[in-house]
């Protein structure tokens, strides 16, 4: 299932599942964004705090993407947090403090491969 994920070569793959395992359509959009960009290293910054690396996705960035409001993805991040697909901090990035992400991907396979 997680080569499956990650070999979408052009933009992003939505499937019900994703929004099944979120809780609605635009948290399963935005799973399935996560999964573009942590196989697309070129399309997403990234950087290291902590030994960790973090996917650098700004409010604005969502919404280029997938056409949501800022509020939606502030809505939804929260309730991926509290499935352990994510972990989210604040850390500046040139100079802007800025929304990190850490994703696990591993996490959501497991999730979808139990459904």
């Amino acid at each position: 299932m997680l080569k499956f994920m990650m070999s979408h070569a052009t933009g992003i793959l939505y499937r019900s599942v994703y929004a099944d395992i979120a809780g609605d359509p635009i948290g399963g959009l935005m799973l399935s964004a996560l999964i573009h960009w942590a196989g697309h290293k070129d399309e997403c910054a990234r950087v290291a705090h902590n030994d960790i690396e973090w996917l650098v996705i700004p409010r604005q960035k969502w919404s280029d993407m997938l056409g949501v409001t800022g509020r939606q993805v502030d809505a939804r991040l929260p309730l991926l947090e509290a499935k352990d697909l994510i972990y989210k901090a604040v850390y500046k990035y040139e100079g802007v403090p800025t929304i990190h992400i850490y994703f696990d991907i591993e996490r959501l396979a497991e999730l979808a491969e139990s459904r």
